[in-house]
């Protein structure tokens, strides 16, 4: 699901029947969306929906032609396209007595500022590279290979502990460790480079 670059992801979601595209495209950053949509307030629900809208919003907006790469990278535009969504629905529930309850009627920006938007912005977006490379790099290598790394790399544990719980000798650690964070290094290069 995840092995195309990202070039060759923009270029398919230029035809919107493409289906394979759009849902990778899904997969890679719904997640970055949803986490954002939540961490600027919203329930789960309305930040699924804000998630939904956004699509919505970028896959027509995107297959007229509106993003130009010469203008700034796609990511920034799919985050204004994000953080409309969300206001649109802080001003739905600001009108909806039921929803709003005890609280008054706030903006977006009320609750969070423009320049901590980006910020959750672009930390959720690194995220959704990271998991993604983490996701292709998987299926790249071997099991042992992979738990080799996250033992080493993610869990922070000692190389010669591995070792002996993956049967391993310290030394195929360490170089499956390495080989993955080349290979993670690579895709993150290739992944961020266009987006």
């Amino acid at each position: 699901m995840f092995q195309s670059t990202s070039t060759e992801l923009l270029d398919g979601l230029r035809d919107p029947q493409n289906k394979a595209a759009w849902e990778q495209f899904c997969a890679r950053y719904g997640p970055a969306l949803m986490a954002f949509a939540t961490k600027l307030g919203l329930e789960p629900a309305d930040a699924q929906d804000a998630t939904q809208e956004t699509f919505i919003s970028f896959s027509r907006a995107y297959s007229e032609g509106h993003y130009k790469r010469e203008r700034g990278r796609l990511r920034s535009w799919l985050c204004k396209i994000a953080q409309n969504k969300v206001r649109d629905i802080y001003r739905r529930r600001a009108h909806d007595p039921v929803q709003m309850g005890d609280r008054h009627e706030q903006s977006l920006e009320e609750i969070v500022d423009e320049g901590r938007q980006i910020e959750i912005w672009e930390q959720e977006w690194r995220k959704a590279v990271i998991r993604t490379c983490l996701e292709s790099v998987r299926k790249d290598v071997s099991a042992q290979t992979f738990a080799a790394f996250q033992e080493v790399t993610l869990k922070e544990r000692d190389p010669e502990a591995v070792a002996k719980e993956l049967g391993m000798s310290r030394v195929a650690v360490t170089k499956a460790n390495r080989r993955v964070l080349l290979r993670m290094r690579e895709m993150h290069r290739v992944m961020d480079v266009d987006l």
